[in-house]
């Protein structure tokens, strides 16, 4: 998936998720979710979708490497967010990446694994930065289809994508 910002496309994510693994669907990988004090983000955090575990991916401060205002925490993230993944394509029936874009892809192990899911056998469920562009959004166009989140269709994706996740795990069984 891919949208504007703020466009709601990790909460449909985390809506498929949700009604995935109220199915039994064995679910891993990644979401990233806004670190906010005093209602101003300080950052983003990577949660581990099969063990609740959570680090930083990005914090409000100095250091490299840089997006934004934003220090990329590269080790933080890899212990968290790459394992994760790696655990996901080895244990799920799915794997989920909130997302794909500018501070994940200052990790190189992360731009490793990214390539191994997108050209794996695994029904993948992604969000791609909506500025992403070469050889990576080459793989996706040419691995899977890219849904274009906006206000008009987000409320009814989650469903529409959850079905259709379904019918190819169901497929692939």
């Amino acid at each position: 998936m891919r949208g504007r910002p703020g466009v709601g496309k990790s909460t449909v994510v985390k809506r498929v998720y949700e009604v995935l693994s109220s199915r039994g669907v064995k679910v891993g990988g990644i979401m990233t979710l806004e670190e906010r004090i005093g209602g101003r983000r300080v950052g983003f955090r990577v949660v581990d979708l099969i063990n609740g575990r959570s680090g930083w991916l990005a914090r409000v401060g100095g250091g490299e490497p840089r997006v934004g205002k934003y220090r990329v925490l590269l080790q933080e993230f890899e212990d968290v967010g790459v394992k994760a993944l790696y655990d996901a394509l080895e244990s799920s029936c799915l794997i989920v990446c909130d997302e794909i874009g500018p501070m994940e892809l200052k990790s190189r192990e992360f731009r490793k694994i990214i390539v191994k899911i997108i050209e794996g056998e695994k029904p993948v469920l992604g969000v791609i930065h909506h500025r992403l562009s070469g050889e990576l959004l080459h793989k996706v166009e040419k691995y899977g289809e890219i849904i274009e989140v906006t206000q008009q269709n987000r409320n009814r994706l989650p469903d529409e994508i959850a079905a259709q996740l379904l019918q190819e795990l169901k497929r692939l069984r």
